[in-house]
């Protein structure tokens, strides 16, 4: 128990702005952004698409890590393989490609249809981090900016989770099942990572003002309703899979920290007709290898059985 809170001390104490607890901005109070003023339900029609994979299926690197990484000493302990967290989900008859995130820009606030998505809470469970919206159990969430968030770690063992991306901070969860609830205030895409070297959990928060969002199906089908006649941008979103950057940890030289390349967006401008049905539909496919000579590993030098 010593070593560990030893080594969780350590990571609180790293100098890159990843002990911080939410800021005031972020702390504050901001009342979600009025929608539906003037929504007119006869002037709205539907998108609806699919995703499509072409080419050959994309190779995963798999990640390996130790069973416990804040436990394990330099040098030592067993090692777990562990799912890539973007890893795509290919349907294995039609190629249709699932969890992908659709959603409009240019949307009219005062037109948009009210806010339908239900609260969503992040939880970390046995070296897993997940998002709990309504029925779904996703890696990916969406969040009205300036509405409540839950985060509660299951784990017996010390927990944090680090907030980047629109929103900048850390929480720590030195106790299991004791929730925490802020607000997002900041609109844009957020990553939740792991603050104790757990570097294959990860998750997505889209913070937006406007409800027009959705992820495809198993099939790669979806399909944003009551949306307002109007001219919109759809954007098809998927993280890359493909490693950037491993992070390892100077004490136990763990990877703690995962970067990964660019995302996969997709880009259509489409005009929405009133009471009807408008189609549109993306084609994904393995972005070209990285150059291995840019794959970077700060702390320490990567060996072949390291992730």
């Amino acid at each position: 128990l010593g070593t560990c809170f030893l080594v969780f001390l350590v990571y609180l104490a790293l100098g890159r702005g990843c002990g911080q607890s939410p800021t005031h901005s972020q702390s504050r109070e901001v009342k979600p952004t009025p929608l539906g003023q003037h929504f007119d339900v006869s002037r709205t029609g539907t998108i609806r698409g699919r995703v499509q994979w072409e080419g050959d299926l994309p190779v995963v690197e798999e990640l390996i890590s130790a069973k416990n990484p804040i436990r394990i000493p330099r040098g030592s302990g067993a090692r777990k393989r562990r799912p890539n967290p973007h890893r795509p989900v290919i349907h294995a008859q039609n190629q249709g490609v699932g969890s992908c995130v659709i959603y409009l820009r240019q949307v009219d606030l005062n037109r948009s249809r009210p806010w339908d998505h239900s609260p969503a809470t992040v939880e970390t469970r046995q070296g897993r981090m997940k998002i709990y919206q309504g029925e779904s159990i996703s890696n990916v969430g969406f969040v009205q900016r300036g509405a409540k968030l839950t985060l509660v770690s299951r784990d017996e063992w010390m927990s944090s989770i680090e907030v980047r991306g629109a929103s900048f901070f850390r929480l720590n969860f030195p106790d299991p099942n004791r929730p925490l609830t802020l607000a997002l205030n900041h609109e844009g895409l957020v990553k939740l990572q792991s603050g104790t070297g757990r570097g294959w959990m990860r998750t997505y928060l889209f913070v937006s003002e406007h409800p027009y969002f959705v992820r495809t199906d198993e099939n790669g089908e979806f399909e944003l309703s009551q949306v307002p006649d109007g001219t919109y941008e759809v954007v098809c979103w998927h993280p890359n899979w493909q490693i950037k950057l491993r992070d390892r940890h100077h004490g136990t030289s763990q990877v703690a920290r995962l970067f990964f390349h660019d995302p996969l967006i997709q880009q259509r401008e489409i005009t929405v007709k009133a009471g009807e049905v408008t189609k549109v539909n993306f084609t994904l496919t393995s972005p070209p290898p990285p150059d291995s000579s840019k794959t970077l590993s700060a702390g320490k030098a990567d060996s072949p059985s390291s992730p």
